[in-house]
C-alpha cells in the first residue's frame, strides 16, 4: 500500500512539474517530493520527463528503433551527459523513453523526457542529434544521424508508422517495418534521397561527374555503409 501511495504521489508531481519551482516554497512539496525520490531516486535530468503510456501496445510490432527492449544509452541533456541509462527511441513520435527507477527496486516507470532539451543520445554505436538544434532552418526535425558535415549537412533518419488496418492477423493494427531515409541539407533546405538518381539531382553542376564516380565504386544505394556514404559526400563537398 506504502508503494502504491509513493507512485501516486510521483506521478501527480510529474505531471505538475512546471509549477515545481512555486511549490517548492512549500513544506508539503518539499515532503512529496523527498518521498517520491524515495521510489524514483532524486536525479533532475530523470524528472524533467512525464509518464509514458504506448498509444497502440497491442498491435503487431512496435513503434521503436531496434526493438522494444531496453537498450543501453548515453544522453547529453542541456550540455551534461548521462550513461549506463536504459532507453527506447519511439521513432513513430520521436520521442525518447527512458526506464526510470533504481536497480534495487520493482518499479520501473518509463517516462518520455523532454526532446527539446536532448542535445543528442547514442544508443547501439550511433548517435543520434537533435536536428532542431543543430538545423533549426531546414525543414526537418526530430533526430537524426549527422553522417557528414561541410558545406552541406548528409542525414540519416529512421522512420516507422501504424497503419490503421485490422483483421483477424492484426486485430488491433499494426506498426511498419523500419525505413531508412536519408536527407541532404543545403541553404537551409531539405532534400529528400530517395536513390541514386535522386542523388546525383541534388548535386546539378556536377551531374556527370558523380555518376561517373559512383559507376566506378560501384556504389549500391542500399547497401552503402557509413565510410562509403562519407567518401562520397566528402567527395561532392570538394567538386562543389
Amino acid at each position: 500500500m506504502k508503494t502504491l501511495i509513493l507512485k501516486s504521489i510521483s506521478l501527480v508531481y510529474l505531471f505538475f512539474l512546471p509549477f515545481s519551482n512555486i511549490l517548492a516554497q512549500d513544506g508539503d512539496s518539499q515532503r512529496i517530493l523527498s518521498e517520491s525520490n524515495l521510489l524514483y531516486g532524486s536525479n533532475d535530468f530523470i524528472e524533467r520527463g512525464f509518464v509514458y503510456i504506448p498509444d497502440h501496445p497491442k498491435a503487431n510490432g512496435n513503434p521503436y528503433y531496434l526493438n522494444a527492449d531496453w537498450n543501453k544509452a548515453t544522453i547529453t541533456f542541456i550540455g551534461d551527459e548521462y550513461e549506463n541509462l536504459f532507453i527506447k527511441y519511439n521513432i513513430v513520435d520521436e520521442t525518447v523513453i527512458l526506464q526510470k527507477g533504481e536497480s534495487d527496486t520493482y518499479v520501473k516507470q518509463p517516462v518520455i523526457l523532454n526532446s527539446s532539451q536532448i542535445d543528442q543520445f547514442q544508443l547501439a554505436g550511433q548517435v543520434f542529434t537533435n536536428l532542431n538544434h543543430v538545423m533549426s532552418e531546414a525543414n526537418i526535425q526530430g533526430f537524426g544521424e549527422i553522417l557528414y558535415a561541410g558545406q552541406f549537412h548528409f542525414i540519416r533518419k529512421y522512420s516507422k508508422t501504424f497503419m490503421n488496418q485490422y483483421n483477424k492477423t492484426n486485430p488491433n493494427g499494426l506498426y511498419s517495418k523500419l525505413n531508412t531515409n536519408y536527407f541532404i541539407i543545403k541553404n537551409d533546405q531539405a532534400i529528400r534521397i530517395y536513390n541514386k538518381s535522386s542523388l546525383i539531382n541534388a548535386f546539378p553542376g556536377i551531374q556527370k561527374q558523380l555518376k561517373k564516380k559512383l559507376r566506378d565504386l560501384h556504389f549500391k544505394f542500399r547497401k552503402a555503409n557509413n565510410d562509403q556514404w562519407i567518401e562520397i559526400m566528402s567527395w561532392c563537398d570538394k567538386q562543389s
